[in-house]
């Protein structure tokens, strides 16, 4: 996550300076073509701003780090708030960071709302992550819960893995 907070620092980042950048963490082959993608594409600064704080949230993402990804995405939607795509994660970010706190209807709201759209390129370990969750959650609940909350639950993980990439 440091190296990519780094692209913070960098505003002019253009393609090179940001593939170099991306090549350097351990997922190049999903941070490249997202980089290339997002950040090359973007004159705005504060466009930009707002996609280099949702690309170091994935990273954080990518570790596990839920309560820190919400901040960092909440940094990158206060700088472009109608962004889909960071809305979708940040999505996901709270739903995981409510299932880990032990608020299991939140989470599972905020993964149903994750699941509206298509997986996006690189969510295999999301999906994973979130499959594993759901499916154990019914043994979480109490009785009076698992009845309005298990069927849910269960239904999200069939879905999670009916998707072809897990």
């Amino acid at each position: 996550p440091r190296a990519l907070l780094a692209v913070l620092l960098l505003p002019a980042c253009k393609g090179r300076d940001a593939e170099a950048l991306a090549e350097k963490h351990h997922r190049p082959e999903v941070l490249v073509p997202w980089l290339k993608e997002r950040l090359g594409k973007e004159q705005d600064f504060h466009v930009r701003l707002a996609l280099a704080y949702a690309l170091a949230a994935r990273s954080y993402l990518d570790s596990g780090y839920f309560d820190e990804a919400r901040q960092l995405f909440a940094a990158a939607l206060a700088r472009d708030p109608a962004r889909a795509d960071i809305q979708r994660e940040t999505a996901y970010a709270d739903g995981m960071s409510a299932y880990l706190q032990g608020r299991y209807e939140e989470a599972l709201t905020h993964l149903e709302v994750w699941m509206t759209d298509p997986p996006a390129p690189g969510e295999t370990l999301f999906r994973e992550m979130a499959h594993a969750a759901m499916a154990r959650l019914p043994s979480l609940l109490d009785a009076t819960e698992r009845a309005s909350l298990g069927d849910r639950a269960l239904a999200l993980a069939r879905t999670l893995e009916s998707d072809a990439e897990i």
